[in-house]
């Protein structure tokens, strides 16, 4: 029974799988060396425009993923009414 359970919600929520995982973890550290960039800017010390390439990458690859993979519309659509 319990492992019924756990396919049913697995299966009807937004469970996040290993891929989704890994562009998120992608995009936490393209963010954090923004920040450092942008910090050592401010103060005079610029160290490369290259460790904004990777928020590049994200910027790009994000609405391109929203575009063709879409978001999970039966789950949103259970939510709505």
């Amino acid at each position: 029974s319990k492992n019924k359970h756990y396919k049913y919600l697995k299966k009807s929520s937004c469970v996040i799988d290993f891929s989704k995982r890994k562009f998120s973890i992608f995009g936490i550290f393209a963010v954090i060396l923004m920040f450092i960039e942008e910090v050592l800017s401010i103060f005079g010390h610029s160290i490369s425009m290259n460790m904004l390439l990777p928020i590049a990458l994200i910027q790009i690859t994000l609405p391109l993923w929203l575009l063709f993979k879409g978001l999970n519309t039966p789950v949103l659509a259970k939510d709505n009414g």
